[in-house]
């Protein structure tokens, strides 16, 4: 995996989750003005900054997870390919690769 990757997009989306949470505050201004509310700007651009941390670095890792997996599946899939074509051109042979795959079960 690259982690400057994942770590970039973690970067970015916590840029605009901090974006959201300055939005927010625009949009929905706190009518209170008690003291557990007079901090909640900076709570909002904080929870927004760290929610798109969060999100974006995850979905940067499922990404290469899933490219990785790809290409593992598609290696296996040549080589039961080239076994497939092995047996076919050798059909002494393949009653012993029978066997012997048999014993490695």
């Amino acid at each position: 995996m690259n982690i400057k990757k994942i770590v970039f997009s973690g970067i970015v989306t916590g840029a605009v989750g901090t974006g959201l949470g300055l939005v927010m505050l625009a949009l929905a201004p706190v009518p209170y003005t008690g003291k557990p509310y007079q901090n909640l700007e900076r709570t909002y651009v904080v929870i927004g900054g760290i929610a798109g941390l969060l999100i974006g670095s995850s979905q940067e890792t499922i990404r290469q997870l899933k490219k990785q997996r790809d290409q593992e599946e598609a290696i296996a899939d040549q080589l039961r390919q080239a076994k497939n074509n092995f047996m076919q051109l050798n059909p002494d042979q393949a009653h012993r690769i029978k066997h012997v795959e048999q014993d490695l079960r």
